[in-house]
This record gives structure tokens, sequence and C-alpha cells, in this order.
């Protein structure tokens, strides 16, 4: 049973309660073991000295060791919740001390169960709690706790698939809360200021100083090598980033177009980490991991990225003319010279073929073209992405299946395809596919 639910409140405590507690207090003073604000089960005995308690223990989320017990947290904390110790009739902040006179006094979070947006999250983002602060208006807060958990937030607030957002209990009402944006909005409102947060005044839990270990190398400034040089780094360890291209960034440097993800933005995010003790060092290829072991470090992590894709298993794939999307964008990137024509088709639905099209478009193309297998109704694409495309008179065809690229002595004709129907429309009688060709596609 609890202490607190033997007929007495906060501001009510009776004499038995005190006796518990120094009980409890000696206790935790003369064994190792420590003793929990959750008593289980009281066993009395005689003489009354004679009292065994059985306890079990909650994890507190705070460590016993730093909170001094100020309840500054508490004056901060911006989520309100039910009084456990006053049956539901009076509210608390998910952070408070289980009442005046625990022992221990340190404060303890309240966790019920796991939230569906961080479950849904591929880095397990806190969005509840960052939203909660800009529910306040505390905006450097906000920022401060969005990237506890993730460096990036000016690239996922414009760049992300937010799955958070799929499972948001709000879209069980109306319409999932805008996670992302709101992520933007923060990110943005302090660029906007001139607000200096740096990896250096950002209170982390971390060991720093520890002696005696090797500095690691990392291949690779992309997500995963920044962020791993970032928790690294507020771990103690030295960090060196290497970078074959001449500047960090990885996928998102040049697979993201700049219409989506202007690079002032991302270069913001990388200098925050970097500001964390991180070396950087770019046009710099590495041939050899044993040569990093040779040079003292430590340990390797590789993080090269997924900048190869393969070309469609069909006829006329290998013709010059025929451009992979993700080098496409990486060549303009790197500003290297690039020729689509006037007639642009995009072979694919999803996120990466809408972004090689309107990229094509600032690129001079006068025509593109989207080509997909899938229905127009089940494009894999976001679809504020494919409302955008269409908008920039971006042609979509729908069901389509590519049987060969089409040339004549080595100019690019078209694509021939066949076109794929639903079920529905076989019931109706319709053919399951026929040929057909996409005619100057180019």
């Amino acid at each position: 049973m609890k202490a607190e639910k033997m007929g007495f409140n906060k501001m009510n405590v009776p004499c038995a309660a005190c006796f518990f507690r120094m009980k409890t207090a000696l206790a935790r003073i003369n064994t190792d073991d420590e003793i929990a604000e959750e008593v289980y089960r009281i066993i009395g005995g005689k003489p009354v000295d004679d009292i065994h308690v059985v306890h079990e223990r909650k994890a507190r989320y705070v460590d016993e060791k730093k909170c001094t017990g100020c309840g500054e947290c508490a004056e901060k904390c911006p989520v309100l919740v039910s009084s456990e110790y006053n049956t539901g009739l009076a509210e608390e902040k998910a952070i408070s001390r289980r009442y005046l006179q625990a022992v221990p006094s340190a404060f303890a979070i309240r966790k019920d169960g796991r939230s569906p947006c961080r479950a849904a999250c591929p880095a397990e983002q806190r969005a509840q709690g960052y939203i909660a602060v800009i529910s306040e208006k505390r905006f450097e807060d906000a920022y401060r706790t969005i990237v506890r958990e993730n460096p990036f937030p000016s690239v996922c607030g414009r760049v992300c698939k937010h799955y958070c957002e799929e499972e948001c209990t709000r879209g069980r009402v109306d319409e999932p809360v805008s996670i992302m944006k709101l992520k933007q909005f923060v990110s943005d409102w302090v660029y906007a200021n001139n607000v200096t947060i740096t990896e250096k005044n950002i209170t982390f839990e971390e060991e720093t100083g520890v002696k005696g270990i090797k500095p690691v190398a990392i291949i690779g400034s992309g997500p995963a090598g920044l962020a791993a040089a970032r928790d690294l780094a507020q771990m103690g360890h030295r960090v060196t980033v290497f970078e074959s291209l001449p500047f960090a960034g990885g996928m998102m440097r040049v697979g993201v177009p700049l219409f989506r993800l202007p690079w002032k933005r991302l270069d913001w995010d990388i200098e925050n980490i970097l500001d964390g003790n991180i070396e950087l060092k770019t046009n710099t290829r590495i041939e050899s991991i044993h040569k990093l072991f040779e040079e003292g470090f430590g340990a390797v992590f590789i993080a090269t990225g997924a900048h190869k894709r393969k070309k469609l298993p069909i006829p006329g794939s290998d013709l010059p003319q025929v451009l992979i999307g993700t080098e496409m964008l990486r060549s303009i990137a790197l500003s290297k010279e690039i020729s689509l024509g006037k007639n642009v088709l995009v072979l694919g639905g999803g996120n990466v073929a809408m972004d090689v099209a309107r990229t094509a478009l600032r690129e001079d193309a006068e025509s593109v073209k989207i080509a997909c297998l899938e229905s127009r109704e089940k494009l894999p694409a976001d679809p504020w992405k494919v409302s955008s495309g269409e908008k920039e008179d971006i042609t979509i065809l729908p069901s389509k299946s590519f049987l060969e690229i089409v040339s004549t002595e080595g100019r690019l004709e078209g694509v021939r395809c066949i076109d794929i129907f639903s079920k529905d429309s076989m019931r109706t009688g319709a053919r399951k596919s026929r040929k057909s060709k996409v005619q100057n596609a180019y």
C-alpha cells in the first residue's frame, strides 16, 4: 500500500506518516539499498521497531544525485496532469515532488505510456514536449528541447516524412497537429532573432573530461555522420569528420533541391553541431580504414550514405540521355554542367521523382511529365508535393509500367509502356494491360 493513501494528503499529514518516513530514512542511511517513495507492503512486528518495508521502485527520469529539490523544473514544466495523490481531484505538473515530506526530496517525472507520435518517429523525437513549450510562446526553450534529440531542426522542419502526424491522436478528431511545420517555425524564429545556441551552451546529460579515450574518425558528413559526431563529442570523445565533397551535409546537400532546403539553413544546423569541438575535413577521401587506425584513431564510424542508384533493367536504360534522378540532383548541387533538353520524362511517382521533375522545370525544361506505376489516387509522393508539381504544370501519367526506352540512331524518342488497370476496372470487363507509347516524351 502507499503511505499517501492512509487517510491523508499533502496538506494534512498524520503522525503515522512521519513514523514510517523516519524508518525509511534510517534504512536509506544505514543500507546501500535505495528506499523508494512507493511503499508496496508494510509488515508490522513486535516490538514496534521490528518493521519490515517491502517496496518497489519506479523510474524517476531524474538524477537524484543532481536534483536539489529547488522546484524550478516544475515552474517551467508546461504539462499538467491529474494529481495521483489527490485522487484526480486536482492537477499538478508532470514533474513534481511526490509529496512535501518525500524521502528523498528529489523530483520525479510522471509518464503515462508512450505517445504515438514519438513511437512513429524514427528518431524518437518527443514532439509533445516541444509543442507544449511552443504553446507557452517559449520558442527558445522549444528549440533547445528539439535539439536534444534532433540536431537538424531546420532540415527536418522542411524535409521530413513526418510519420508522427500520421499517428497523431488529434487526427481522430479533425486534423493532426502540424508537427513538422511547428519545428520549422521554431528553428526559423531562432535563426531570425539571432539567438546564439550551440552545443556548448545546451545542457546535456553527458560525461566530459574522460581520460584515456582515443579519438574517433567518422567517414561521411551526412545526417548519420554528423549526428554520431555530436553524440560522441558530448560523451567526451575527440571527433574528426572526413568528407570527400567540398562541403558537409551529404544527401541533405546534394539530394534535396534548394527550393525545398535553403543551404543557409542547412549550414546553420551544421555549424551548431561543429561548434561542439568537432573537426571537419572536407575534400578528403578515405581509401583505407587501416590507415586511420595507424594514425591513432581508436574507432571508425562509416557513414558514407546511399548516393548510388540502379537503373531500370529495361532496354535503352544505358543511353547517355537517361539519367538517374539522385545523380541529376547531385550534379546540379555541385554546379556541374547537365543537359536535360526541352522535354523531360521522369519515371516514378515518389518524393524524389517530384523533386527531380520540379528541379527540371527550374533548369529551363519546357515540358515535364511524370510516369509512374501507381494510380493517381495511390501516388507514394506526399499529396502536397503532388499538388505543388501540378500547379507548376507538371503532367502526371499514372498506372504505367515501363517496357523499354525507345531511341533512333542514338536519339531518344520516348518510353514504351503498359497501361495498368486496377481490379475494380477489371471487374467491368477491361483488359489487364495494353501496350502503349508515351510519344514525344523527350
